[in-house]
């Protein structure tokens, strides 16, 4: 295998090199993305071979590694390039620091320079609405606000710094003029002159292509009246995101970083990555301090190519027994969450059972079970509920954020045995349950909920139901006599659903009581309601089990809970309703957080459909509900066993990551079009979770519904299945998969890109681009020979398989058209007269001609905002230089002068071809 190529096992706690073992004559092949039309983008894989002597084998008692290699481990395929601060975009720890110290206390001139590398997928990393953190010595709690140094949102280099470490006396300088957009690394840096000689400061930005320079200015000086310093602050020096503020990283990498006393004075802080090895866990630096990554950063090397689980490690041999070697086939991570088939519990459960309420709770019955069970089983462990009476199980879907629950009887009779347990400190029995009354309501005085317990006069804690839906608490005694009554408080719970519960808490010789209903509202917003108060002379013991009902003919119950604490169920308002309307994006990471899986997003998450109410479901099947609800990419990380989510908004508009031009020197890639009919959807149902249903039709045009004989390609009807929180949404999201079913543009399956060619041939910019293409990021090939349509190949890869070899390294990118996504941008972009068309024919000829144009919008065609342009017939762009005035009553007619063919083509029209503004404004969902 070729040198630049690598290849690591995990083996134990340690990255092994197993690059010597590879086969030479072999070639790695990764796929990742989506493969073959699927609906799904798919887990990752990776086959190669490894000469084996018997160590690969796990189980070999004799080999090398046993004992700690395992059936599965990991493994990574890189190319040989310098180390790094990898920052993985995690919420929270995304930077790596160093402690303060005395010579860090710069309080004149500064010189900061960074070599950094932002991940900021096929958009500039500024296209985030809040600045990227460089470095910064910078806190807010104590005032210990020293400087930071960022990339604002429009590209910007910035530089923030306070003479006494108050926000109020904060100075920043931006420099004037943006940064490129990058396509790999760039070399930034800032000084601070805090005295010019002219009674002021002056800050100079500056851009490299190394760290050694030379430096090159970035916009003009920024100056500022008065002679200024730098706060002498406490905080650590951090590289990376600055916590302290809103500067925040995407994905990325920090090569390297150093901070100068003085414009090109003493280097006091100089950390460089580039010769760490994995694992690294801190870097002494030069100057004697000490980098530490947090817990969303890591010392890393290599461009790493694949990262994934080793599925199988077979060790083969040829008859002769001298040729041994083991065939890696490898898998990324989401064929081992595909491999999870138990269920993820519902949002209700999950909350009851998570770590914080779990320590309140010492007896817990959900009631998701199935239709023909004939207990209630614990949710902790511990005996089941048992049933007297009738009951129907699994009937009742009242409550999102559970299963279905079970109604009840009049003479049904629900009995569960709590476990022994301590009581500690203030004795506390607390009751909460869900129940959905009916309209008509209960009878007065029905037993909702009655915990009995060992000890004390009183020995049942009854909450019951009052006339006209209220509730009181009762202490009764061994022989049925009420010693302590709330009396009633209303709450209102006539055909409501709600929970509802109790607790009553020892104090001193009294028991402080409250009782309280959190009622589910049809909009779904939940209103709490509560009564306390104090029963004199009365004992709070251990509490040994729980009954609900009799009485309570026609009301659903279900996740009862008995506990020690008042905080029980505290955090369970949004579980009700199944955290319905929650982001998707949000939902991801909430759900990749319970799971205990890395996630990274691209784009806003707060700016994704509002999903539905969670259901249970396998991992993989929550995940990729919400995903595919906000319709956005969900797919695995090329570097780590993590996930990646970009945001549908993220597609939108996107710069091209990679622009080859057809016939130069190793540009031209091969490439397979593909405009199948198969592609074309054009009759688009989306159903949602809750019943409702949308429909967009295609009904005129090539790509209709018409039959081919009428000019259209017939009926491509397609179903989709969104969990969306607002059914209101549906008829948008339909004409949104119409647009994109019916944009009739090619796909191109296969455009393969020699990636050591384009390294040959002195373009080591394009080689790196097409490296660093990812998923559902754009490229593009322009200047296409004659035969093919004059305007560039434009895809969105969503799936890429990639050959490296001893002697080359190839990428075949399947794409899809990535112009479908160009909608239209707030403020920048033109709209168009609807429907309009030309109103005779038009030769195919080209320079200057007149085109009148008919439409029956009142809204003309503008006579003033010149030159733009059109799209006429689908095919020819020309350069409207003058409209004339809109005549007519309904239909209008405008006359327009134009340019022919500057998009190189121009042909003949006829009366009725379809005129649009170009680019083609197309509205977003």
């Amino acid at each position: 295998m070729a040198s630049s190529t690598r290849v690591r096992l995990q083996v134990g706690t340690d990255w092994v090199d197993v690059t010597r073992d590879t086969l030479t004559s072999d070639l790695i092949t990764i796929e990742r993305g989506r493969r073959n039309r699927s609906a799904a983008l798919e887990s990752s894989t990776a086959k190669l071979r490894l000469r084996d002597q018997g160590k690969y084998n796990w189980q070999n008692p004799r080999g090398e590694y046993f004992g700690r290699l395992g059936p599965n481990p990991p493994i990574r395929i890189e190319k040989a390039s310098d180390g790094y601060l990898k920052l993985t975009g995690a919420s929270d720890g995304n930077w790596a620091e160093t402690p303060d110290h005395a010579t860090l206390d710069i309080v004149g001139d500064l010189d900061l320079r960074a070599d950094l590398d932002v991940e900021y997928g096929s958009r500039p990393p500024w296209a985030s609405t809040a600045e990227i953190g460089v470095a910064g010595k910078y806190e807010t709690a104590g005032n210990q606000r020293s400087w930071a140094f960022s990339i604002a949102a429009n590209g910007m280099l910035m530089l923030y710094w306070s003479p006494d470490g108050t926000i109020g006396n904060r100075i920043f300088a931006t420099s004037t003029a943006a940064l490129p957009q990058p396509a790999a690394r760039a070399r930034i840096r800032a000084v601070l002159d805090v005295n010019n000689g002219a009674a002021g400061w002056t800050v100079r930005f500056y851009t490299a292509a190394t760290m050694a320079g030379p430096w090159t200015q970035l916009g003009a000086s920024v100056s500022g009246s008065g002679v200024t310093s730098v706060y002498a602050g406490t905080a650590p020096l951090t590289v990376g995101d600055v916590p302290a503020i809103d500067m925040r990283w995407s994905a990325g990498r920090v090569h390297a970083f150093q901070l100068r006393n003085g414009i090109d004075g003493t280097v006091v802080a100089n950390l460089d990555a580039t010769a760490v090895q994995p694992g690294t866990a801190t870097i002494v630096d030069s100057a004697g301090r000490t980098w530490t990554p947090a817990a969303g950063a890591r010392f890393d090397t290599g461009d790493i190519r694949f990262c994934g689980l080793v599925q199988r490690l077979p060790t083969r041999w040829g008859t002769s027994g001298r040729a041994r070697w083991a065939e890696v086939s490898a898998r990324g991570l989401i064929a081992d969450l595909e491999g999870i088939d138990t269920p993820v519990g519902t949002p209700i459960y999950r909350e009851a059972t998570s770590e914080t309420n779990r320590a309140s709770l010492i007896a817990y019955w959900p009631g998701e079970d199935g239709s023909q069970a004939t207990t209630l089983a614990s949710g902790i462990g511990g005996p089941a509920m048992q049933i007297t009476g009738d009951i129907s199980m699994a009937s009742r879907g009242d409550f999102y954020g559970s299963d279905p629950l079970p109604e009840l009887q009049n003479d049904t009779v629900l009995t569960g045995q709590i476990p022994t347990h301590t009581v500690s400190g203030a004795a506390t029995i607390a009751h909460r349950g869900l129940f959905a009354i009916p309209a008509a309501g209960l009878a007065d005085n029905a037993r909702l909920a009655e915990v009995t317990q060992t000890a004390g006069a009183i020995r049942r804690w009854v909450l019951r139901y009052g006339t006209g839906g209220s509730m009181k608490l009762q202490g009764i005694d061994s022989d049925g006599t009420v010693l302590a009554d709330s009396g009633p408080f209303g709450f209102g719970l006539n055909g409501q659903r709600a929970m509802c519960g109790f607790h009553v808490v020892q104090s001193g010789s009294s028991v402080n009581w409250a009782m309280f209903a959190r009622v589910i509202r049809k909009d779904l917003t939940i209103v709490e309601g509560g009564a306390n108060g104090t029963f004199a002379t009365a004992t709070v013991s251990r509490a040994n089990a729980l009954i609900i009902g009799a009485t309570l003919a026609g009301v659903a119950v279900g996740h009862q809970m008995v506990g020690r604490t008042t905080a029980l169920a505290a955090g369970l308002d949004r579980a009700l309703v199944g955290n319905i309307g929650e982001p998707c994006g949000r939902r991801l990471e909430r759900l990749c957080r319970e799971f205990g899986i890395t996630l990274r997003t691209i784009g806003d998450p707060d700016k994704t459909m509002p999903a539905g109410p969670q259901r249970s479901g396998t991992q993989m099947a929550l995940l990729r509900a919400a995903a595919d609800t906000d319709m956005g990419a969900l797919y695995e990380a090329r570097d780590e066993l993590a996930l990646v989510y970009r945001t549908r908004r993220s597609l939108y508009v996107q710069s091209p990551r990679l622009a080859l031009t057809y016939g130069q020197v190793g540009e031209s890639p091969a490439f397979d079009p593909d405009p199948d009919a198969a592609d074309i959807v054009n009759d688009v149902t989306v159903n949602s979770e809750q019943g409702s249903t949308a429909r967009a039709v295609r009904e005129t045009g090539r790509l209709s519904v018409l039959p081919p004989s009428q000019g259209g390609v017939g009926r491509k009807p397609r179903e989709y299945r969104v969990d969306v929180a607002d059914d209101s949404l549906l008829p948008n999201i339909a004409s949104w998969l119409l647009h994109l079913g019916t944009f009739g543009e090619a796909s191109y399956p296969q455009i393969t890109v020699n990636v050591d060619k384009l390294a040959r041939y002195g373009k080591p910019a394009l080689a790196s681009a097409a490296t660093r293409l990812d998923i559902m990021e754009r490229l593009t090939i322009s200047s296409l020979p004659a035969w093919m349509p004059p305007w560039p190949i434009d895809q969105l890869a969503e799936g890429m398989i990639e050959t490296i070899g001893p002697r080359f390294w190839t990428i075949d990118f399947s794409g899809s058209p990535a112009r479908a996504w160009d909608v239209a941008v707030y403020g920048s972009s033109r709209y168009g007269t609807a429907k309009t068309t030309a109103a005779s024919t038009l030769p195919a000829a080209g320079g200057t001609a007149s085109l009148t144009l008919t439409f029956t919008s009142p809204k003309g065609w503008s006579t003033t905002a010149l030159p733009y342009q059109i799209l006429v017939g689908d095919a020819e762009v020309m350069t409207v230089t003058a409209m004339g005035p809109r005549v007519g009553s309904g239909p209008y007619t405008q006359t327009a002068t134009v340019i022919r063919g500057v998009n190189g083509l121009t042909i003949a029209h006829s009366a009725g071809a379809q005129v649009q503004l170009y680019p083609v404004p197309r509205y977003a969902l």
